[in-house]
């Protein structure tokens, strides 16, 4: 019967401390800085605007929004086809909102994948926003066949001031 009462506090001890760890993680959590790094897969779908919901440090990673249009120059030498019928531009809009007071440098990366998570293609820039509601184009030339391929993108902004 001693052993047993001892048992039975050791085992609330127990339950206890776990619960009490997991209460000041979640306040460290919310006393972080908040996130400089933000990553996202997205189905590559033309002509429609897909929220993202992010955040980089005061950055609110808003939407992206692809758009495929023909590449217009002269024809390729060797080929005799024009670069509309090889060549495509894959434009990537991504939206971005702040109220921050400094500027914040955004480097972005959007990475073309086929159906299985595979890199058929990269674009990336760099721009930077303060105080206001920002809309980011990428642009991209690529050969035409390889967007039948693209399944879909993976969004990464990385922030610093």
């Amino acid at each position: 019967m001693k052993y047993g009462r001892w048992s039975i506090i050791a085992a609330a001890i127990l339950m206890v401390l776990p619960t009490a760890a997991m209460a000041q993680e979640a306040d460290a959590e919310t006393d972080a800085e908040p996130s400089t790094h933000f990553e996202k897969t997205v189905e590559f779908s033309h002509l429609n605007v897909i929220s993202l919901d992010g955040k980089v440090g005061e950055v609110d990673v808003k939407s992206v929004e692809f758009t495929v249009a023909n590449k217009k120059s002269g024809s390729v030498m060797g080929i005799g086809g024009s670069d509309s019928e090889i060549e495509a531009v894959i434009t990537t809009r991504l939206r971005f909102v702040t109220t921050a007071t400094t500027k914040w440098k955004l480097d972005m990366l959007v990475e073309f994948l086929d159906e299985d998570g595979n890199v058929i293609d990269r674009v990336t820039n760099s721009d930077g926003i303060k105080n206001n509601d920002k809309k980011i184009d990428l642009k991209h030339s690529t050969l035409r066949w390889a967007l039948s391929h693209i399944k879909e993108a993976r969004v990464t902004v990385a922030a610093k001031q």
